[in-house]
């Protein structure tokens, strides 16, 4: 629902202004492609006005919440969680979504590949860790 969208992306924002660093594996971009997707495929309503705000909020923040961003591309298949669909479709739609916010809003990133090992030496070297 909106509602649920909305609190989903607040909590996330939360989270992410809360500490004066952080390292996640998830961000706001995350939050605002899985949101779109469900609020894409279920009627407008009135809620809605609520997740416009919300969603106005959150992009303001894209621009200076991240000091590196990451693109992982599809490599590994869904790992079902009963949360959200395990279709590859649905997962080349929330990846187009996510690549589509990175270049709508001008963020910089990199792109990360390889094993789940590489990815984290990669970001740990980036990170000075």
């Amino acid at each position: 629902t909106p509602e649920l969208e909305t609190l989903f992306v607040l909590r996330q924002l939360k989270n992410e202004l809360s500490p004066p660093e952080f390292v996640g594996d998830r961000s706001l971009i995350d939050a605002l492609a899985y949101a779109r997707w469900v609020l894409d495929n279920r009627p407008r309503t009135k809620e809605n006005a609520l997740w416009d705000e919300c969603e106005r909020l959150a992009e303001r923040s894209l621009r200076t919440n991240y000091s590196h961003v990451y693109y992982l591309p599809i490599e590994f298949p869904i790992v079902v969680d009963d949360l959200r669909p395990d279709d590859p479709d649905f997962q080349a739609d929330i990846d187009r979504r996510i690549v589509d916010l990175l270049h709508s809003h001008s963020l910089e990133f990199e792109t990360l590949t390889g094993s789940i090992e590489d990815r984290v030496a990669k970001v740990q070297a980036d990170l000075g860790r």
